[in-house]
């Protein structure tokens, strides 16, 4: 089990704690640029779960159609 770097919820990870044959869930989503990963606090996240990585999904998103 992985451990969300954001909530602090456990998870499974598949490119952490499944087989190699498995490609994790989070592969079928958008990616996020590195800037994303950083928190708050400017340390960069690790692993985060479906919520969570899709609220950042969405952020950066939002954040691009501003700016884009």
């Amino acid at each position: 089990m992985s451990t969300c770097s954001k909530c602090g919820i456990s998870f499974t990870c598949g490119m952490v704690d499944a087989t190699p044959e498995e490609a994790c869930w989070c592969t079928q989503l958008p990616a996020l640029s590195q800037s994303a990963y950083l928190q708050d606090d400017a340390k960069a996240a690790t692993c985060l779960c479906r919520k969570c990585l899709s609220e950042r999904i969405a952020m950066q998103q939002k954040d691009h159609s501003k700016t884009g």
